[in-house]
């Protein structure tokens, strides 16, 4: 069963990181004032943690069922496409970074593409073409020993953040290369080099919490025997939905009012997101949550029947990969800087135009252009041999 409700969850929060990319892109921050730049920015850091975790449900939901051992090496075969397509992506983002930016060196342009270097705005081609590689390990692992032990693992392991964070920097103190050192904080989100991605362990975690949330998910839903309502759940799942609604109605408000407000400063000015600070993470989760449910409520349950109109709006969330390599090469190619506010608030609204029209215009012909969707699978024939190869290899 489709959830419309995750895929306007995805597309918000994606248009939320391309909105927060322009915003940095025509220097908003400068003119918005701070009791309107402080929520903004609180939110659009919460953004990418979102379509991680829903990317974990993802997983749950649509993959993990099919993990059989007859189908393991078609499951991973779609996993490993998807990895290849995300790297070439972002690939194609550093040589157009090379490009028309000349910091970006022929060397250190090899080394973003080896995980080693950094770039604006698309490392998080960087991190899915790594994270997808790895699904097939997390759905073994998930099958292997339960979701709970990966639970008490993530815990585990952002709990002894204060701990990792407190051990010698790789290249401040050990000396370590700069470009090994951005490699490290890339694996493990510790260290004094910037990186504009998440990290790849703690982005593990976002996807195991989002495994639970697809549990849940799938738990108020397994009573298929049940008498369906007008909506796309039973009665007694919408049921369900409501209990887990209420319940991350009642702990997101509850954190709200408690939030200290330097912690709210420390979300919105990206110092808990650049130190891989749990408190990031519990905090997106528990706001991914929230977000998620809302979502599903009102578009699976209350306003099920404009469904059309929902499956329209959420384009985003079915051209992903497209939005966040050429929308941001979109700003890459930019070379207009407003001189005021006025020219930036127009540029603003202009280039979220363009991200917006782009992708809703790509998600229109690959539905309903047979040449032009045939003509991206003939591109793909050879990325997905590679997959299958791969896959074959190992299982």
């Amino acid at each position: 069963m489709r959830i419309l409700g995750f895929d306007i969850t995805r597309s918000v929060a994606i248009f939320l990181a391309m909105s927060s990319h322009v915003y940095a892109e025509v220097g908003l921050g400068n003119y918005v004032p701070a009791d309107i730049a402080i929520p903004y920015r609180f939110i659009s850091q919460i953004a990418p943690l979102i379509f991680i975790i829903l990317f974990g449900t993802m997983l749950e939901i649509v993959y993990y069922p099919r993990w059989t051992k007859e189908k393991q090496e078609e499951v991973a075969s779609r996993l490993f496409l998807r990895a290849i397509q995300c790297w070439v992506l972002y690939a194609i983002s550093i040589f157009v970074l090379f490009i028309v930016d000349d910091g970006y060196s022929f060397a250190f342009s090899i080394s973003c593409l080896i995980f080693m270097g950094n770039s604006p705005y698309t490392e998080i081609l960087k991190f899915y073409s790594v994270a997808l590689a790895l699904a097939p390990v997390v759905l073994w692992a998930r099958g292997r020993f339960g979701l709970i032990p990966l639970v008490v693992i993530s815990v585990l392991f952002q709990s002894a953040w204060p701990i990792f964070n407190s051990m010698p920097d790789a290249y401040s103190d050990l000396g370590i290369h700069l470009q090994i050192a951005r490699f490290i904080k890339f694996i493990t989100g510790f260290g004094s080099p910037m990186i504009a991605g998440p990290s790849l362990l703690h982005g593990i975690t976002l996807i195991i919490a989002g495994q639970c949330l697809g549990k849940l998910v799938a738990w108020s839903l397994k009573e298929e025997h049940s008498e369906r309502s007008l909506t796309g759940f039973s009665n007694l799942s919408t049921e369900k939905i409501q209990i887990l609604l209420m319940a991350m109605i009642a702990l997101a408000v509850g954190i709200a009012v408690s939030l200290p407000s330097g912690w709210f400063l420390s979300m919105a000015d990206m110092s808990f997101r650049i130190e891989s600070n749990f408190i990031y993470f519990l905090l997106g989760a528990i706001f991914a949550f929230f977000a998620s449910l809302v979502f599903v409520w009102v578009v699976d349950i209350k306003l099920y029947n404009y469904k059309n109109q929902w499956i329209a709006c959420s384009f985003f969330g079915r051209t992903s990969l497209f939005t966040f390599s050429w929308g941001n090469i979109l700003l890459y190619l930019n070379i207009y800087e407003p001189k005021n506010e006025v020219s930036s608030f127009i540029f603003y609204f202009v280039l979220i135009a363009c991200v917006c029209f782009m992708s809703l215009l790509f998600d229109t012909v690959v539905r309903k252009s047979s040449i032009f969707k045939n003509g991206l699978l003939q591109l793909n024939l050879p990325l997905k041999r590679s997959a299958q190869r791969l896959a074959r290899y190992i299982y």
